[in-house]
């Protein structure tokens, strides 16, 4: 596997900084961090986080937004107290009726209306929670956050 285009991550995290809807993004994680995750993630069968996916976690390990909602390898705290789920217990309740002879599906991030971003054969899908129907598919994280941050900016601009 290809190591993770930094200039694409770095991208990413300055079209989050820099869109018309401003997110919150936690501290990133360390080596550490990512050795329980991983293992954790073992343990109940699901594959290892996408080293992608991880490099942008190392700058931001979890990213809460008006566009979308990228987990953290464990529970972030949310206004008021609550607490959003991390990647294992999401994924978990995802996967929670899918066929026992079916891969697991890593979900790592949620969008409004029902929508879950899962990576699955190596590309990361915007994936309707219940109906399980694909929206869209790319190839990297970074694609994901840059193209949402550039449709969803511009219509908000045309329905300001």
């Amino acid at each position: 596997m290809p190591a993770p285009d930094t200039a694409k991550t770095d991208a990413a995290l300055s079209a989050i900084q820099n869109a018309d809807a401003k997110s919150y993004m936690r501290p990133g994680a360390n080596d550490l961090v990512f050795r329980v995750c991983n293992s954790l993630l073992d343990e109940h069968g699901y594959p290892q986080l996408p080293e992608d996916f991880e490099a942008l976690l190392r700058h931001a390990c979890g990213i809460m937004g008006p566009y979308f909602t990228i987990l953290s390898t464990g529970g972030m705290e949310m206004a008021g107290g609550a607490l959003q789920p991390g990647i294992l217990e999401v994924s978990e309740s995802f996967n929670q009726w899918a066929d026992d002879d079916a891969p697991k599906t890593l979900v790592l991030g949620k969008m409004s209306g029902g929508v879950v971003i899962t990576h699955q054969n190596g590309q990361y899908h915007i994936v309707d929670e219940t109906s399980r129907d694909v929206f869209r598919s790319y190839d990297s994280i970074a694609d994901f956050i840059i193209d949402t941050i550039a449709r969803l900016d511009k219509a908000r601009r045309q329905n300001a």
